[in-house]
């Protein structure tokens, strides 16, 4: 299956972004009559509650982030995590879904906008990852466009188990 997110442009990338807040109150009024705090810690059958996957979708995203600033102005050393999804690791419990949902919605508007008004140039800046490989900043935001669709697509499906 080919990587949809490979062929992203920088203007998609934004423009993901800058969805991802509507998309995501759509996502957890599934159940009109339950408030997300009420089923947000509920652990669904896949092993993760809404919360602790806003907790992790918002800190790589913060981390994808600080990795395509950088890039845009010098040529960093990023960590592993900007590239491989498994060297993903948060220490400490997840954030409380308030804390969560500012993360994910502040780091995607603050990246939409830290995209928007890079150059063409800019996009092709590359940083080398820990390890060795490198990393463009355009590969940069198509990670950070499939980690929130992702995220966003499993509360999609995990509401209407976890809200019952």
């Amino acid at each position: 299956m080919a990587d949809q997110y490979a062929s992203l442009k920088p203007g998609n990338v934004v423009s993901t972004l800058r969805s991802l807040e509507r998309r995501l109150a759509e996502a957890l009024a599934q159940v009109p009559d339950k408030p997300p705090e009420s089923f947000a810690y509920i652990v669904g059958s896949g092993g993760e509650s809404v919360a602790s996957l806003l907790s992790d979708a918002g800190r790589t995203l913060s981390l994808l982030d600080r990795a395509l600033e950088q890039t845009f102005i010098s040529e960093p050393v990023v960590h592993e995590g900007v590239v491989d999804a498994t060297a993903r690791v948060w220490e400490g419990d997840a954030l409380a879904l308030a804390e969560g949902h500012e993360l994910f919605i502040d780091t995607a508007n603050t990246m939409a906008d830290r995209a928007d008004a890079a150059s063409g140039d800019d996009w092709n800046r590359t940083a080398t990852v820990t390890g060795g490989t490198s990393v463009t900043a355009m590969e940069i935001g198509q990670e950070a466009a499939r980690t929130a669709i992702t995220a966003l697509n499993t509360i999609r499906n995990l509401v209407p188990e976890v809200a019952q």
